[in-house]
């Protein structure tokens, strides 16, 4: 029997989120409706069309480092500092990384059109990925180059993100997580450490 129109909207996201990953974007609207238990009626009146639900679904929250980054403000060495927040933003994107790759399949946001009802993209939030790195390493080196503070920043975060999905695939395992990250974070952030 279907539940009244009273389902939260976080409980009839999370369901609906659940049924996309595991049964991808071509699940049916009935499917999801269904699997949180009220009518298609329901869905298309709070998100309007499947799209909107999908997208409403997939938010993905915004990376909270910031114990990582106090932790790594108490080491001398940059490095150290840098595989402290990369650990972080590790853990954060394994999380996220079945709904970013979900999101990612997703045409309307392989051709950009998609945004929110206040014009911000999908994945905004977890672009600020960035910001504790930058602030880690604009304090470590104030005299650095902004472009070259950006860059570096860039290549941290990508190893992290290749790291997260190269795991999702089976390319590499957690068990090596400490060597890897000690291992790419030293050759990432060679030159950054206290002198």
């Amino acid at each position: 029997m279907p539940r009244t129109k009273s389902i939260s909207d976080d409980a009839l996201l999370d369901g609906c989120r659940a049924m996309f990953l595991r049964e991808g974007l071509g699940v049916s609207t009935r499917r999801l409706a269904h699997s949180v238990g009220v009518s298609e009626g329901v869905l298309f009146q709070r998100f309007g069309t499947k799209d909107a639900l999908f997208f409403a679904c997939m938010q993905l929250p915004r990376p909270d480092l910031e114990q990582a980054l106090d932790r790594a403000w108490a080491h001398d060495s940059v490095h150290e500092g840098l595989a402290l927040v990369a650990e972080a933003a590790l853990e954060y994107l394994r999380a996220q990384m079945p709904i970013l790759m979900l999101v990612l399949a997703h045409p309307r946001h392989r051709d950009g059109s998609w945004r929110d009802d206040d014009g911000h993209h999908l994945l905004e939030d977890a672009r600020t990925l960035h910001e504790p790195f930058a602030r880690l390493l604009g304090r470590a080196r104030p005299d650095m180059d902004p472009a070259h503070l950006t860059a570096t920043v860039g290549l941290v975060v990508s190893a992290v993100l290749t790291r997260a999905l190269h795991e999702q695939l089976g390319v590499d395992h957690r068990h090596d997580q400490a060597q890897w990250l000690g291992t790419t974070i030293a050759a990432l952030g060679r030159g950054f450490d206290e002198r």
